[in-house]
């Protein structure tokens, strides 16, 4: 979920939601994943309640544990606020990101990355999200926002209000680029942590192996292993 759901956005996931709960698949983990929502129309909310309140029952026998991946602030505290004052039959749990809700479903970090990769080939990023990017690729060492805002010619005001816009924020750019750069070397290196972590902007390695855990659910070190085969 991601944006400014109006309610005939509500309608049209409740028709998607109810394939979930005919019977044509099996009990299965949800995992929802809602940190790019920027708003909660109170039709659209009251669309998705009325589904859940009707599919109670049913979801008890579907759903075996859910996950909610939730952004900041207050959408987040009423998106998942929702779930954990409503009576689902089925444990929940809310996280502020990924790497330990797909842990706790037990969910791969590489099905993880081909769902993101699906989201992104369907939403081209826009020019704004592309340059800066870019320049954080270039900057990792000094991530400076109001040097990157100079380098792209706004305030940082300006800068981050069109982030806010386009459904992100400048620390989420700046954790993404620093987790592509962080992958790409532990998988094609074998350069070690504290030079990686260096390389992405961290002043400890400790610091760079907590974020990374948090992010990926699993250590830098783990990580290489995985990608590379290793037992």
């Amino acid at each position: 979920m991601f944006g400014k759901p109006s309610r005939e956005d509500a309608v049209d996931l409740v028709r998607v939601l109810r394939l979930e709960m005919d019977g044509t698949f099996p009990p299965h983990v949800s995992f929802a994943d809602s940190r790019g929502l920027a708003w909660v129309d109170p039709m659209a909310f009251a669309t998705l309640a009325e589904h859940f309140d009707a599919t109670r029952a049913r979801a008890k026998v579907q759903i075996t544990k859910q996950a909610m991946v939730h952004p900041p602030g207050l959408v987040g505290t009423i998106t998942a606020g929702y779930f954990l004052t409503y009576v689902t039959g089925f444990p929940f749990r809310a996280f502020s990101v990924p790497g330990p809700a797909l842990a706790w479903l037990q969910i791969s970090e590489e099905l993880f990355a081909s769902w993101e990769a699906h989201i992104a080939s369907a939403r081209p990023l826009p020019e704004l999200v592309v340059d800066l990017r870019q320049w954080l690729q270039r900057s990792l060492s000094d991530p400076d926002i109001d040097q990157a805002a100079s380098t792209l010619r706004l305030s940082k005001r300006t800068l981050q209000r069109r982030l806010e816009a386009h459904h992100t924020s400048y620390q989420r750019e700046l954790d993404h680029v620093r987790f592509y750069v962080a992958r790409r070397e532990l998988s094609d290196t074998d350069d070690k942590v504290g030079a990686i972590a260096a390389e992405c902007g961290f002043k400890t390695q400790q610091h760079f192996q907590d974020w990374f855990r948090q992010i990926a659910g699993c250590t830098p070190g783990e990580y290489r292993a995985k990608t590379r085969g290793s037992p």
